[in-house]
């Protein structure tokens, strides 16, 4: 019988992409969507028959949508909402990959 690998989030997610630049292992991103706690987008690869995740804590609120560079394999996208003002934004932010030790990322925001 063949092996299963398996992770849990510790958060509901929304959103989950591959990255496709990367050629040499599957790897993709996925992004919880929990209004009252610090979400993580989470960076999952398997290497052999390894599970390699490295959550990545954001100030992002609500990743709505995920996307990889189809070109560059250290940068992604996100989609993303706060609904914990009165009045309501969306955001489009460009993330770098760094499986830095601290987890943490910081978004560069696209803008008008």
């Amino acid at each position: 019988m063949p092996e299963v690998l398996m992770y849990t989030l510790k958060l509901e997610s929304r959103c989950m992409s591959n990255i496709a630049a990367c050629e040499d292992t599957v790897s993709f991103l996925v992004g919880t969507k929990n209004i009252k706690v610090m979400n993580e987008i989470c960076h999952v690869s398997l290497n052999g028959m390894r599970l390699l995740i490295t959550p990545l804590e954001s100030e992002i609120v609500k990743v709505r949508a995920i996307g990889s560079d189809p070109m560059d394999e250290t940068r992604f996208a996100t989609g993303a909402s706060d609904y914990l003002k009165i009045a309501p934004s969306h955001s489009l932010n460009l993330f770098p990959i760094n499986n830095s030790e601290s987890g943490e990322i910081e978004a560069h925001p696209f803008s008008k």
